[in-house]
C-alpha cells in the first residue's frame, strides 16, 4: 500500500525533451541567459531523493506546453504498531480525542507580533488568542516599535514582543537593540520580554538573538506548545500593572523623540 498526492501548476509546461531532464541537478526548464524564474535547479532533484530515501519516489505525472504540469510524490505506508485500518473518514469523524494530546499553556495579556509573512501572521495570532492572549500585528520592526510607544503613552503596554528576526523596514535584532538602549534601567523599554522568532536553528544564531537584547528564541517551524509555553513564562515574569510601566515610561520620556531607523 502507498500514498500519493499530486501537485498541477498552470505555468508554463514543459516539452518531453525538458521533462526528461528537470530531475538533474542544476538544470533548469529554460536555461536561457534572460529566463524569468529564479531558483538554483536543486529543489527537484533534493524532493526525489528525500522521497526515494522513505522508498517513495517523485516523478512527472504529465507535462503540456502552455498548459502546465503535474508532479506526483508516492510513499510507502508502513503500519505502526497497534495501528487501526481506517477504510472511510467517518469512521473517526465523531472519534474522541487523542488521550495522550499536548496541554497547552493559557497566556493572560497583550502581546504584540512583528512578523511581515501573512501566513505566518494568521497562524501565530490562531494560536496566540486561542491561548488568551490579546495580540496586534505589526508588518516590521518600525512599525513595532511605533505601536510599542503608542501602547505605553495609552495606559496598555504589551507583556510580550514577539518578533520575527527577518523583516523590511527594520528587522528583529535592530528593533530589540533600540528597545534595550532606549531610557533607563528599569523602564518599559529595557523590562519588556522579547522573544525572537526565527528559522535559523542553529547555536550561535540564538546567540546572536540574546546578544540583541531577546529573552528568549523561538524557531520555525512553529511547535505550538513550545511556542506558547515560552510566552506564558515570560509574560509571567514580566507582568507588572499598567500604572507601573505608565509611570516608568513618563519618567524616562521615551513617549516623545524616540530613535527612528534610517
Amino acid at each position: 500500500p502507498e500514498i500519493w498526492f499530486e501537485v498541477q501548476d498552470t505555468g508554463p509546461g514543459m516539452t518531453p525533451d525538458q521533462a526528461a531532464r528537470l530531475f538533474s541537478a542544476f538544470w533548469q526548464g529554460d536555461g536561457t541567459v534572460t529566463r524569468i524564474h529564479g531558483g538554483t535547479g536543486l529543489g527537484l532533484t533534493i524532493s526525489r531523493r528525500l522521497a526515494r530515501l522513505m522508498g517513495g519516489d517523485v516523478s512527472i505525472n504529465w507535462s503540456e506546453p502552455g498548459k502546465g504540469s503535474c508532479f506526483r510524490i508516492s510513499l510507502p505506508l508502513r503500519r505502526s504498531p497497534g495501528a487501526t485500518d481506517v477504510h472511510s473518514l467517518a469512521e473517526v469523524e465523531h472519534s474522541p480525542a487523542h488521550a495522550g494530546a499536548v496541554e497547552c499553556a493559557r497566556l493572560d495579556g497583550r502581546i504584540l507580533l512583528a512578523e511581515d509573512g501573512p501566513d505566518n501572521q494568521r497562524l501565530l495570532t490562531h494560536y496566540l488568542r486561542r491561548a488568551g492572549a490579546e495580540v496586534d500585528v505589526a508588518d516590521n520592526g518600525k512599525i513595532a516599535l511605533e505601536m510599542l510607544d503608542k501602547s505605553v503613552a495609552a495606559g496598555k503596554p504589551y507583556a510580550l514582543l514577539l518578533s520575527d528576526m527577518q523583516m523590511p523596514e527594520m528587522d528583529g535584532y535592530t528593533l530589540a537593540r533600540l528597545l534595550r538602549s532606549r531610557g533607563e534601567p528599569g523602564g518599559w523599554s529595557r523590562t519588556i520580554a522579547i522573544v525572537a522568532l526565527t528559522a535559523h536553528a542553529m547555536a550561535d544564531d540564538r546567540e546572536r538573538c540574546l546578544q540583541a537584547g531577546c529573552d528568549d528564541y523561538a524557531t520555525k517551524p512553529i511547535n505550538k506548545a513550545e511556542l506558547l509555553a515560552t510566552c506564558a513564562k515570560w509574560m509571567g515574569k514580566n507582568a507588572a500593572p499598567e500604572s507601573v510601566v505608565s509611570a516608568r515610561h513618563a519618567s524616562d520620556g521615551s513617549s516623545t523623540g524616540a530613535p527612528r531607523a534610517e
